[in-house]
């Protein structure tokens, strides 16, 4: 019953980082483009040539950079053992899921080949950052203050 409940939490924790950088870099991307257009409208011509722009171009390498940061840390808190594992199949499913984007023609047609390139290694710093952050936030030690006495207590709170 654990081994299968492990394997479980195995699998969504990958598919949920996944999901997370995806949710997060469109969601981003959709509220600026159709910002920089002035409307929402649903014109993939018009969506793609305001999204192919340089600076909105140059703009998806940072979003999908914190995408991909956000997306590394929930698979590292979701994962159930070997966290470091499971970050690493993460960044290979994104790999994967870029390639696939590059090789394919209706994806690979909707930007330059470049930027598809570009977001590979984007992606994989971006999943690792994420998780080094949390392990490090997690092995750090309880803050420790002095107190208004000079006595050191975990915390920050004065020993009175």
């Amino acid at each position: 019953m654990r081994r299968s409940v492990a394997v479980l939490r195995s699998l969504a924790s990958l598919l949920l980082g996944l999901l997370v950088i995806t949710m997060v870099a469109e969601s981003i991307e959709f509220v600026l483009v159709g910002t920089l257009r002035g409307d929402f409208s649903q014109d993939p011509e018009r969506y793609f040539a305001t999204r192919n722009r340089p600076a909105v171009l140059s703009a998806k390498m940072f979003y999908n950079f914190f995408a991909a940061a956000v997306g590394g840390a929930i698979a590292y808190l979701m994962a159930p053992a070997k966290r470091r594992l499971h970050v690493l199949g993460l960044a290979a499913l994104q790999v994967a899921a870029l390639v696939f984007a590059l090789i394919t023609p209706s994806l690979s047609s909707t930007g330059p080949l470049w930027m598809w390139a570009s977001l590979i290694p984007v992606s994989v710093l971006g999943v690792s950052l994420g998780a080094v952050v949390v392990e490090r936030r997690q092995a750090r030690p309880p803050h420790v203050t002095k107190s208004a006495l000079g006595k050191r207590r975990p915390g920050g709170a004065p020993q009175l």
